[in-house]
């Protein structure tokens, strides 16, 4: 590439050349949070419930996802 103003050349990656000005900024899908094959049985989990309380809890189930919490005595997970 040639600078008219200066006569400077300049060496650019060709995918760096975007003629057509198209929207080409890199964005990340937010994360939802864990899904259950990351919480394996034992693991504890911090998590804000429906009623907007944050809890803790400890995986205890292996076929379906299950929480035990202090305060409630066995979540059910669902599935997403």
């Amino acid at each position: 590439m040639l600078d008219t103003a200066t006569g400077q050349r300049w060496l650019i990656p060709y995918a760096a050349i975007n003629p057509d000005g198209a929207d080409v900024d890199i964005r990340e899908k937010p994360r939802q949070g864990l899904g259950r094959n990351e919480v394996a049985i034992g693991d504890r989990v911090g998590f804000v419930g429906r009623d907007q309380q944050v809890r803790k809890a400890l995986r205890t189930c292996g076929r379906r996802p299950a929480l035990q919490s202090a305060d409630v005595k066995q979540v059910s997970v669902g599935t997403q």
